[in-house]
């Protein structure tokens, strides 16, 4: 019964691997039938149910081998679905004192590595990874749980080329010994590829990793959209990236909220901001603070990137900006290099020129073609250059960055415009709008000023937004930390420039 069990865990059938491995373990099956009844469990989201397996057994009584099978799930219970990360790290040290066993020793320090790399100490993470996935005594185990912890790493440390023959070593499905975290080390395969900026194969990827033939595995469904989810978001094509993370976080509502709703969330507040959706994308980031603390801290530059994005979706540019810089900031402090190069990127396209060297420097520590575009891409807004903004922008069009692709071409419209250049203007405003429609219409600061090109500054077309909202001339002066007097003034210019009469007009014409 605890061989077939294990068999069923492996295969991602979990009602299967509880119903054998709790048959076994009713039947004198000890820790090796309750540490696979506690796994199965936990992958069905029933926490409680999975600690109470292993609540019954004293570490005291046991040996190495019990030790382990008793410690891993249960540290990873109290880490990843209760957040408790000093409890957790004193099992982890209680397991390395004891356990001297070589293999024994691998998995353990497997288990270790994904914690750190969520703890976001990614450089010992990926280092403890890879020490695993290097010795030839590591067992199966061991090497999953180590995959794990790289596939999330590598790609925001810049390495997503690393990753490759990692996950490849992992694919074949008769070496999985715990089919959830194969489903996790694909997810790692996919951001990779998305990472890098091969969209193309990490379309291929998502759809090699859609087939599931059991029941049961809701968590490794909900994986699988997210995948998707991912790569169209990075595509543009946001109505597609929605549905698939609404489908799986409606697949994580399990009785305790589930920790990879996180990623998911973060990549649906990109989806709904880009499509105009404001208040949706605020509730889903609000819903985000459930799943925080040090446990999670990996993920704490994409949630600053996302609420860059609901800034800039909310006509509020240099918030964007603000945010993109502390994203990039607490990203490349942690070894984030990847993660920063995007923030900085994102920046670049809210208009902000100060960061092309900045850019260049961290990019020399990522890997893959996309960061090149980048670089090109800030060099060109920083040197306020249409034609280079145009190329680029072609470039971004060719690897699949549609929403990237649009705003490089949207923010060479004002240029040609200033610069009388009108059939160029032209050019560069239809070739925005065409990739816009492309992304569902998407919106952004770039793309709404190419599309309404009206005589304002950004900071009286930022200003002319919070009117919209309904704020007060106060209430606008407090956001922006500037004077009331400051406020009016812009208002005021605005109003002459578009001669209309007050703020309200001002509002219709510039955001309706």
């Amino acid at each position: 019964m605890i061989s077939a069990a294990k068999d069923a865990v492996a295969l991602t059938n979990l009602p299967l691997g509880e119903q054998l491995a709790r048959a076994a373990h009713e039947r004198g099956g000890g820790v090796a039938a309750a540490e696979l009844l506690s796994r199965a469990l936990l992958w069905q989201g029933r926490i409680a149910d999975s600690d109470e397996v292993l609540a019954g057994y004293d570490p005291d009584d046991l040996d190495e081998l019990q030790l382990v099978q008793w410690g891993v799930p249960r540290m990873s219970r109290l880490f990843w679905s209760i957040g408790d990360v000093a409890q957790s790290g004193r099992l982890l040290q209680l397991m390395r004192d004891r356990v001297g066993h070589r293999a024994l020793r691998l998995v353990v320090d497997a288990a270790g590595a994904a914690m750190a790399v969520h703890e976001n100490r990614i450089d010992e993470g990926i280092e403890a990874a890879e020490k695993v996935l290097a010795d030839a005594e590591s067992p199966s185990q061991a090497i999953d749980f180590a995959a794990f912890g790289a596939g999330l790493a590598m790609p925001v440390a810049g390495r997503g080329l690393n990753f490759e023959p990692i996950a490849a070593r992992c694919r074949p499905e008769q070496k999985a010994t715990d089919g959830m975290i194969k489903v996790m080390i694909r997810y790692g395969d996919v951001l990779a590829l998305a990472t890098v900026g091969d969209l193309d194969a990490a379309d291929r990827r998502t759809v090699e990793y859609a087939e599931f033939s059991s029941s049961g595995q809701f968590v490794g469904w909900a994986i699988a959209k997210i995948m998707p989810g991912l790569v169209a978001t990075h595509r543009g094509a946001f109505r597609t990236a929605a549905k698939a993370i609404e489908q799986a976080l409606a697949a994580l509502n399990a009785e305790t909220s589930l920790p990879w709703q996180l990623p998911a969330r973060l990549i649906l507040v990109r989806a709904y901001a880009a499509l105009g959706e404001v208040a949706k994308a605020q509730q889903v980031i609000d819903d985000a603070e459930e799943h925080s603390g040090p446990h999670l801290r990996l993920h704490e530059p994409q949630r600053t990137i996302s609420r860059a994005w609901i800034a800039a979706s909310t006509g509020s540019p240099r918030e964007a900006i603000e945010l993109c810089g502390e994203a990039a900031e607490s990203a490349q402090s942690s070894g984030q290099y990847a993660v920063a190069v995007e923030a900085l990127h994102h920046a670049a396209r809210f208009g902000d020129r100060q960061i092309a060297q900045r850019l260049t420097d961290v990019g020399r520590l990522v890997q893959g073609p996309v960061v090149g575009l980048y670089v090109q891409h800030a060099a060109a807004v920083a040197n306020a250059d249409p034609a280079a903004l145009c190329v680029v922008s072609g470039r971004f069009e060719q690897i699949g960055l549609m929403l990237s692709a649009a705003d490089a071409a949207a923010q060479a419209v004002p240029l040609y415009d200033r610069a009388g250049r009108r059939r160029e203007c032209a050019e560069a405003t239809a070739r925005s709008a065409r990739l816009a429609a492309r992304c569902d219409s998407a919106t952004t600061p770039a793309i709404r000023a190419a599309a309404r090109p009206l005589p304002v500054t950004a900071r009286e077309r930022e200003i002319t937004a919070l009117v919209a909202q309904g704020l007060s001339n106060r209430e606008i002066a407090e956001r922006l930390t500037v004077s009331i007097r400051t406020v009016e003034g812009h208002i005021y210019r605005a109003c002459i420039k578009l001669d209309v009469a007050d703020r309200d007009a001002l509002a219709r014409i510039v955001w309706n």
